[in-house]
């Protein structure tokens, strides 16, 4: 290279161009070779570090996104250097990955401090030929554990990989649980073996009876058990169930609806008692005695609470009361004593007269005397068979009828206390034309006037 003095001009030169690598560059030649290094050097800087941010911190955006974690726009930082940054907490930036230099990873630093939101950076850059670069990682995977301990959960290693084994109480924390594994300097990916207890409680619930379960709820790995069992034995089995899970630590927090216990004091808060429940699958069974219809309305609407499907109504109402019998008549008793003396001893009378026979007599005598233990009113009644013109019988039995009367009252009767008529001929005592029929029906008869 030639150097040429320029006169009256102290501390000037200029270069010959045939020096150059690129003509017309004012830097030297010697210049322009350390500019062109250094560009070489920051180019492939720039392709290891895209290449090696790319699986663990592309997780941690996937996982992320999930879980709900970050808005603010950081990725013209992370196009400008082929880094990764993530956002940690509401205004924290998080750079990963590596640059070519120290003054790369600053400015990324100060990018980053400009983007719209982020007050604080938290600058995990390596940079490409850091002596330290490998104690450090090493450093940061050994902080795997102390990153998910708030989890209640184990963290191993294997190479960049991150092991999570244990329980957890949901989805969100299990996805949670993995962004702060991928947060560690080193990890690149995370093997999830977590087992998230609360749709294993959900399903032992319902495998004990329980209904509606939605929304069991866990806290870490302490279960509330919520929903609608039928009766007490259901809600212990459905507590044991839960209990008995393996992860499940401490006393499952009981918010399960008993429906029978509930229908009861529903029942009695609008003032129905003594009625029954059993409630089976959210159908309630009502028995028991109510005092009317109104209350049967209102049991039935009452034992409708939140979780029963279906009321049966098994209610009655109390028994009509027998109706009080009549008194009898006076004198009942009397002209029931008659008829029989008279059924057993048919008065006799001449054929085709109203004479009485002299063996009648004795029985008319017994009448009189049955007579004497009442003063209801009597009516005498006489009766023929069908032989015969009916009118000739009617007025045979109006004066056999008759006849009788007269021999009751001139024998002590009292002739206030009797009356007489005749019903003719009949077939009320005997139907036929049998001799026993036509006999059953010529007859003498006491009936209440």
């Amino acid at each position: 290279m030639r150097l040429t003095y320029v006169e009256n001009e102290p501390g000037n030169y200029s270069f010959d161009e045939d020096d150059k690598l690129l003509p017309g560059w004012s830097q030297s030649g010697d210049n322009q070779i350390i500019y062109l290094g250094l560009l070489v050097a920051l180019i492939i800087g720039l392709s290891w570090g895209c290449s090696g941010a790319l699986s663990g911190n592309d997780a941690i955006d996937d996982i992320a996104e999930t879980a709900g974690i970050g808005n603010i726009d950081l990725s013209d930082v992370e196009r400008d250097y082929g880094i990764r940054a993530r956002l940690s907490g509401d205004s924290t930036a998080v750079l990963t990955g590596t640059v070519a230099t120290q003054a790369l990873k600053d400015q990324a630093e100060d990018d980053a401090l400009d983007v719209d939101g982020i007050t604080k950076v938290d600058n995990r850059l390596r940079i490409a030929d850091g002596e330290d670069d490998e104690e450090e990682v090493a450093i940061e995977v050994g902080d795997l554990q102390g990153a998910v301990n708030k989890f209640g959960i184990t963290g191993t290693v294997d190479g960049d990989q991150a092991i999570l084994t244990g329980f957890v109480g949901t989805a969100q924390e299990s996805a949670s649980a993995e962004v702060e594994a991928l947060r560690v300097e080193g990890i690149n990916s995370v093997s999830n073996l977590l087992v998230i207890l609360e749709p294993l409680a959900e399903s032992a619930l319902e495998s004990a009876g329980a209904r509606e379960v939605e929304p069991t709820s866990a806290d870490g790995t302490q279960i509330t058990a919520s929903g609608y069992v039928d009766d007490e034995a259901q809600r212990a089995a459905a507590i044991a169930a839960v209990a008995g899970i393996d992860g499940v630590s401490g006393s499952v927090i009981d918010e399960l609806v008993v429906l029978d216990a509930d229908v009861l004091a529903s029942l009695d808060g609008v003032g129905v008692s003594g009625v029954s429940v059993t409630v089976v699958d959210g159908v309630a069974t009502l028995t028991g005695e109510v005092p009317d219809e109104a209350t049967r309305a209102a049991a039935i609407d009452a034992a409708m609470v939140p979780g029963i499907v279906e009321v049966i109504d098994q209610m009655t109402l109390p028994a009509e009361p027998e109706p009080e019998p009549e008194p009898e008549p006076e004198g009942t008793d009397t002209r029931d004593e008659l008829n029989a003396l008279f059924e057993a001893n048919p008065i006799q009378f001449n054929t085709g007269s109203a004479e009485i026979k002299a063996e009648s007599f004795a029985i008319l005598d017994q009448a009189v005397e049955l007579l004497a233990n009442t003063d209801a009113a009597l009516e005498v009644q006489g009766y023929t068979d069908k032989t015969g013109n009916a009118a000739s019988n009617q007025t045979l039995s109006e004066q056999r009828a008759e006849a009788v009367l007269t021999y009751l009252v001139a024998n002590g009767a009292s002739s206030g206390q009797l009356t007489s008529n005749g019903y003719g001929p009949t077939e009320q005592f005997g139907a036929g034309d049998s001799p026993e029929a036509l006999a059953a029906n010529r007859r003498v008869r006491f009936e209440l006037a």
